[in-house]
């Protein structure tokens, strides 16, 4: 004679620590049996124990004591468990971790879910295409330059860069003279068949300086797009320009630092020095010095970077560049420039024209104008140690 009956557990699902599901035993019957009496008597048929824990090899433990068991994440990921960890405590930081029966599709599962809409980036922006890049140093310089020359006779004590002059700036810096053929510029192999491409980074100014490195995640034909951010402040040192990273976020989300270092790991660039301490733009100060200006300070507002020095008399140092010499091409756009001093968009316009034609004269031009914008600048010691040398050690 054979008699049928059914063995039914019901179980609590909790997060005992980060990474490890604990299941805990809240009803069992065995037929019509309720809980004590069904693991008495189960516990005569079967081995509850040791069948288990010979289904959780590998992966926790059953704790009978509690009529729980414990499932441990790190175990089930034979690699890469430390970024996943990492992108599990990111999650749960920022509530959007679900641990335990979690929907799949049209049925329930035990496991774990990112709701990762929050940090879902629509498209990937189109940023400097390579004609618009700066692609060597001596390009960079002859930028400088040139902004320093039409805030001269404009601003008269600060010189501006706009977002897109950081850009170019920021793109040369960290990627240096790579060629971008394709359209995202690095690829690897992310997790088991998990795939992650890094995009054009590119660089905001609203009244902080974010460095965006828009990315895609996924496999097969299943990809999702975010955007790394990185919040940088910017400080003098000599001649260079130093980016700290201050604040590090996934699409304006908080994350520890530590997801973004594995993500990057391979990426060999100078992203990979940025991601773990700071970017320095060497020589960055340089054209400014030689053009007599030393910056006093760095201030970033809405869409444009502004870099103070003790002024001078705009008006004084033209009219003596007027009264001193003789070139028919600056000296006309030099009157305009008086005469319109207080109509700032004209300025605008009649200071990239005084650039262009300054850079059409010869050397020996160039530098009598120079010398006399170097004469009316006060005079001012150079940058020294803003940072001291202690706070700068490890970015040598």
């Amino acid at each position: 004679m054979t008699y049928k009956t059914r063995l039914k557990l019901r179980f609590e699902v909790k997060e005992t620590q980060l990474g490890v599901i604990s299941l805990r035993l809240r009803s069992m019957r065995l037929g019509n049996l309720p809980l004590r009496w069904a693991v008495v008597l189960t516990s005569e048929i079967f081995d509850v124990e040791e069948i288990i824990n010979e289904a959780l090899t590998g992966v926790g433990e059953f704790d009978k004591n509690h009529l729980a068991f414990n499932i441990d994440l790190k175990k089930l990921l034979d690699k890469d468990s430390d970024f996943i960890i990492s992108l599990l405590q990111f999650a749960k930081e920022n509530d959007l971790l679900q641990l335990g029966v979690v929907p799949d599709k049209d049925k329930y599962i035990l496991g774990g879910k990112i709701n990762i809409e929050k940090l879902r980036l629509e498209d990937i922006p189109v940023t400097l295409t390579d004609d618009k890049k700066i692609k060597h140093q001596d390009e960079l310089e002859s930028m400088i330059e040139n902004r320093i020359m039409a805030n001269l006779f404009t601003k008269g004590n600060q010189i501006d860069l706009s977002e897109k002059d950081m850009q170019k700036i920021i793109d040369f810096t960290v990627m240096g003279e790579l060629e971008t053929t394709d359209e995202y510029i690095y690829k690897s192999e992310l997790y088991e068949d998990y795939e992650l491409y890094v995009y054009q980074l590119y660089s905001t100014v609203t009244d902080k300086l974010i460095l965006n490195i828009p990315i895609k995640v996924g496999r097969g034909y299943n990809f999702f797009n975010t955007c790394i951010q990185f919040e940088l402040s910017l400080k003098p040192r000599g001649n260079d320009l130093i980016l700290f990273v201050e604040n590090t976020y996934i699409q304006n989300v908080p994350v520890n630092k530590d997801v973004v270092n594995m993500l990057f790991d391979n990426f060999e660039s100078d992203l990979t020095t940025l991601v773990n301490e700071a970017i320095v733009i060497e020589n960055f100060f340089e054209s400014f010095i030689e053009n007599g200006v030393t910056i006093q300070e760095i201030v970033i507002t809405e869409g444009k970077m502004s870099f103070i020095y003790n002024g001078f008399s705009v008006n004084e140092t033209l009219t003596e560049i007027l009264d001193t010499i003789d070139i028919p091409e600056i000296n006309y756009i030099i009157e305009d420039i008086l005469d319109n001093i207080d109509n700032e968009e004209k300025l605008l316009e009649m200071s990239d024209e005084l650039v262009n034609n300054f850079n059409d004269l010869d050397d020996t031009e160039q530098k009598l104008i120079m010398d006399i914008i170097k004469e009316n600048m006060d005079t001012i010691p150079e940058f020294g140690d803003r940072l001291g040398e202690k706070d700068f050690e490890k970015y040598k």
